[in-house]
This record gives structure tokens, sequence and C-alpha cells, in this order.
């Protein structure tokens, strides 16, 4: 778990970028340490880690849908660009092209765009 704030951020990174970045490398630690726990402690462990890289308490709900992934051993995706970003800062010098948080989303995001074979789609109708 990081006490430490992340290392500071390239120069051309905006505010908004870094507060997405920050956020998204929390949740990619707190998603590889969570797998199994109990969502109430996941959500303490959440919040304590935004405290300690200096990010503001989010609504409930978020916190929520963020523990919940956690818990199941998923990284919530804050945006595509934040999870590249943060996996840099969360692993370091990874050789892969694909990050492990990349994958979980890359293949979510094939899923959930998946149509049943039972349902037709809008140009068979």
């Amino acid at each position: 778990m990081t006490e430490e704030p992340f290392e500071p951020f390239e120069p051309g990174h905006d505010e908004r970028e870094r507060h997405r970045t920050a956020m998204q490398a929390v949740i990619i630690e707190l998603a590889e340490r969570s797998g199994g726990r109990p969502v109430p402690e996941v959500v303490a462990d959440l919040e304590r880690s935004l405290a300690a890289q200096g990010l503001p308490q989010q609504p409930h709900s978020w916190v929520m849908a963020v523990a919940q992934d956690a818990a199941n051993g998923h990284a919530y995706v804050e945006s595509y660009e934040a999870v590249r970003d943060a996996e840099e800062m969360v692993h370091p010098g990874h050789e892969s092209d694909t990050h492990p948080s990349l994958e979980s989303w890359e293949r979510k995001e094939e899923e959930s765009q998946m149509i049943p074979p039972d349902v037709p789609d809008d140009d068979a109708r």
C-alpha cells in the first residue's frame, strides 16, 4: 500500500489529468490487494488511500462502485488514458505493451459489447 504520494508528474500534465491519474493509481493498487475482501473493509481502505494521496473525498455511490469492483479483483476504470498513466506510476518499467489493469478493462469492454445470440442486432431488423 502506497503511503507516500505518487511521484511527481511529467511536465505537460494539467491538474485535471494529474488528479484523474492519481485516483486511477489508487484504484489499481486497491484492486490488486482487495480481491475477496469484504466490501466495507475495501471502502475503508479506499478512503484511507485517497486521503493519503491528498485526494478529495468522493461521492458514496462512486466509492461503493470502486470498492465492489476491487473486492471482485477488478480495477474500476476512470478513463483509458488514466489507466495507462497510472499503470506507469504503480508498475514502473513494466515490459508488456498491455498492463494488467488495461487487460482486465479491455476484456470487460469486449464482453459488454457482445450481443447475445438470441438478440437480433439493429441491422437485422
